[in-house]
C-alpha cells in the first residue's frame, strides 16, 4: 500500500480499488490529478496481482481476502480524520458493492467507474467450460483470460505501454477466476444495494 498527499490544502482521502489484472501503477495520471485538486490519495496492488506476489501472481484463496486488504487503506485513510472517498474500477467496484452491503463504513463518497457486474457471454461460458475441467487438477492452475487489450482502453499510447507492463497479470488461477465470477452471480440477482446519500 502507498500514500500519496496533496501538497494543498487537503479536502479529503480518496481510496483506490483497481481492476482484475492490473496494479497500482497503471493510476500514476489519476493519483497525480486528484492531488493536484487537494485530496491525498491510498491505493494499492489487489491480492494476487502488481507487486503483492511474483509466485502467486493471479491467484488468490478467497474472493475475501480482497475486501480485507481494502478494509485496511481505508482505516489508514481514516487516520488523517478528513472525509473519505472510496473509488472502485472494473473488479474493484464489485469489490466495494460486497464490502458496503457486508460491512458498516462510514463514507463520504462512493464511485463506481465500470463495476464488474457482467461478464460477455461468449467469453464467459468458454472459460466456464475451461476451468470446470482445471478445478479437478488444481485451484492454483492458471490459464489465460485472453482479455484483448483494446477493452482495457482505446488510447493507442496506453496499448502500447500495456504490452510492456510486466506487473499486468496475463494467467490467472482457477480459483481467482471461480471466487471472482461467484461474487458476479450473486451481485447479478441481486443488483440494488441501499446507499445512504446526502445533498
Amino acid at each position: 500500500m502507498w500514500k500519496w498527499e496533496t501538497e494543498g490544502t487537503p479536502k479529503g482521502v480518496v481510496v483506490i480499488v483497481h481492476n482484475l489484472l492490473e496494479h497500482h501503477g497503471r493510476y500514476a495520471w489519476f493519483i497525480t490529478r486528484l492531488r493536484r485538486d487537494g485530496y491525498h490519495v491510498i491505493m494499492g496492488d489487489l491480492p494476487g496481482q502488481g507487486q503483492t506476489s511474483r509466485v502467486n501472481r493471479g491467484h488468490i484463496e478467497s474472493f475475501d481476502v480482497y475486501g480485507e486488504k481494502v478494509l485496511k487503506w481505508i482505516e489508514v485513510a481514516e487516520e488523517y480524520q478528513m472525509p473519505v472517498f472510496l473509488i472502485g474500477v472494473g473488479l474493484g467496484g464489485l469489490i466495494v458493492t460486497n464490502l458496503l452491503e457486508n460491512v458498516d463504513l462510514k463514507l463520504e463518497g462512493v464511485v463506481l467507474l465500470s463495476p464488474l457486474f457482467g461478464f460477455q457471454n461468449t467469453v464467459t461460458t468458454r472459460k466456464n467450460f475451461l476451468v470446470s475441467g482445471l478445478s479437478s487438477i488444481s485451484k492454483e492452475a492458471k490459464f489465460d483470460m485472453n482479455i484483448p487489450l483494446e477493452d482495457l482502453t482505446r488510447v493507442q499510447e496506453n496499448i502500447d505501454e500495456l504490452k510492456k507492463d510486466t506487473l499486468m497479470v496475463q494467467k490467472v488461477s482457477f480459483n481467482l477466476y471461480k471466487s471472482d465470477y461467484r461474487i458476479y452471480e450473486e451481485r447479478r440477482w441481486n443488483k440494488f444495494i441501499r446507499l445512504e446519500t446526502y445533498r
